[in-house]
C-alpha cells in the first residue's frame, strides 16, 4: 500500500474514537442498567463490542472510508437514541457538538457535510420534540445558543476541511512535481508505476518503459551556461508533454534524464513512440541568446517482464539499453537485440 498521510491521520482519529467508545460505553452502560435503561445500555454494550473488534482489524483494511461509515452510522444513531430516551438528562445533548468535528476529520468535506446535516438535523428535532413543554430550555435565547453553537462548530469544521484539502493538494503537487519542467518527478514515477502494475494484475496487458538522456548536456551547461541548460530541459519537457498520449506518463528523473511509462504498449510500439520523440528533439530549433544549440537524445526501451514485474528490473533493463545507445554513438533508440539509429545531422 502506498504511503498516504491522509489515511494515516484519519486512521489515528478513528482509533482514538474507538478507544473512547469502549471506555465511555462501559461507563455509561453501567449507569443505564442501574437506572433501568436496558435498551440504551444494551445498545452501548453492542457498540463497545463493535468498537473493540473494529479496533483490532481497522489498521489492515484497504477501504478505511467504508468501515468508518459502517461505524459512524450506528455510533451517531445510538447517540440519537440516547437523546430521545425520556429519562436522560438534557446535558446529553452536548455530545451532539462532536458530530461535525468527527464527521469532517474522518470523512472529509463531502461525506462530512452529509453526515453532519443528517444527524444535527435529527438532534435538533429530538431536542425540540422532547423539551417542547420546558419553557426554560425552549426560550428563544436558549434555543439560539444551542443552534448557533452547533452551527458554528459545523461551519468551522467545513471551512477548515476546505482549507486543509487545498493545502494538502498543493503540498502533494509540490512533492511530486519537478519544479523546473513541471513534469512529475522521481517519487511520482514510482507511484505511477505501482498503480499501473496493479491495473495490469487486474485487467492484463503489458507496459513499456523508455529512458531518455540528453546527449552532451554537460557541454551545454559548460559552454552556454546553466540558464541555457534549464531552458533546454523545459523545452524537451514540452515536447514530451505534447506528443505523448493521455495514458502515458513522462517524469524527469533528475539531471538530463527523463523516463516515459507507456501503458498497454509492447516493445515494438514503444520503439515507434521513442523514435518519434528522438526525431522531434533532434529536429527542434533550440536557440539561446541568439545561438542555435544542437540537441540529440539517446533512448533505452524495455518491456515489462511478467516473471519479474518490478520497477528496479524494468528500469535496470531500459537503463542498460540506454548506455548501449550511448556506447554506439548516441542519438539512437536501443531496444532488445534491435537497434534503431538516427541518420540526422547531429548523429
Amino acid at each position: 500500500m502506498l504511503f498516504d498521510p491522509e489515511r494515516r491521520n484519519r486512521l489515528a482519529v478513528l482509533k482514538a474514537l474507538l478507544l473512547i467508545t469502549m471506555v465511555g460505553g462501559l461507563l455509561f452502560l453501567g449507569f443505564n442498567f442501574q437506572r433501568g435503561q436496558y435498551l440504551l445500555g444494551t445498545l452501548e454494550l453492542l457498540m463497545t463490542v463493535f468498537a473493540g473488534a473494529l479496533y483490532v482489524v481497522v489498521g489492515r483494511t484497504a477501504n478505511l472510508r467504508r468501515w468508518t461509515l459502517i461505524y459512524l452510522f450506528p455510533f451517531n444513531t445510538v447517540m440519537m437514541v440516547a437523546l430521545a430516551v425520556p429519562d436522560t438528562s438534557a446535558s446529553v445533548f452536548v455530545w451532539v457538538f462532536i458530530i461535525p468535528l468527527l464527521s469532517y476529520l474522518l470523512l472529509g468535506r463531502v461525506w462530512g457535510f452529509a453526515m453532519s446535516a443528517l444527524y444535527l438535523g435529527c438532534a435538533l428535532a429530538i431536542f425540540v420534540i422532547k423539551h417542547y413543554a420546558d419553557a426554560q430550555l425552549l426560550t428563544p435565547v436558549a434555543l439560539s445558543n444551542v443552534v448557533l453553537c452547533a452551527g458554528a462548530i459545523w461551519a468551522f469544521s467545513h471551512v477548515y476541511e476546505i482549507s486543509r484539502e487545498r493545502s494538502e493538494r498543493q503540498l502533494l503537487r509540490m512533492a511530486s512535481t519537478d519544479p523546473l519542467t513541471g513534469l512529475p518527478n522521481r517519487a511520482r514515477f514510482r507511484e505511477v508505476f505501482e498503480r499501473e502494475l496493479k491495473r495490469i494484475d487486474r485487467q492484463g496487458g503489458t507496459l513499456s518503459l523508455a529512458v531518455f538522456d540528453l546527449d552532451y548536456f554537460k557541454r551545454v551547461n559548460d559552454v552556454h551556461g546553466h540558464d541555457a541548460g534549464d531552458a533546454l530541459l523545459r523545452r524537451v519537457g514540452e515536447i514530451f508533454d505534447t506528443r505523448l498520449r493521455a495514458t502515458d506518463w513522462v517524469c524527469r528523473m533528475g539531471g538530463e534524464e527523463f523516463c516515459v511509462i507507456l501503458p498497454g504498449t509492447d516493445t515494438a510500439q514503444a520503439v515507434v513512440i521513442a523514435e518519434e520523440l528522438r526525431r522531434r528533439i533532434e529536429d527542434m530549433a533550440f536557440v539561446h541568446d541568439g545561438v542555435e544549440i544542437p540537441v540529440t537524445v539517446s533512448v533505452g526501451v524495455a518491456e515489462l517482464d511478467p516473471a519479474a514485474p518490478y520497477l528496479e528490473a524494468l528500469y535496470g533493463e531500459a537503463d542498460s539499453r540506454l548506455y548501449r545507445a550511448k556506447a554506439r554513438g548516441r542519438n539512437r533508440v536501443e531496444a532488445g537485440q534491435g537497434r534503431f539509429a538516427s541518420t540526422g545531422r547531429h548523429a
